[in-house]
């Protein structure tokens, strides 16, 4: 592999999706739910820390 490449946009489509999905399924209550969010802030601090590493 030459080169680390992480697809943000991606990750955090396919995230979505799935929230989306769950709450449409009637799991709005659900922990899936709660760590799915928890999962999108991780991937918004990667970003940040992708984005700063950069400068």
């Amino acid at each position: 592999m030459q080169g680390q490449y992480v697809d943000f946009a991606l990750i955090s489509k396919a995230i979505q999706t799935t929230f989306e999905k769950l709450k449409e399924e009637g799991h709005s209550n659900d922990r899936s739910l709660t760590e799915l969010l928890e999962a999108e802030r991780n991937l918004n601090q990667a970003l940040s820390f992708h984005l700063q590493a950069k400068i």
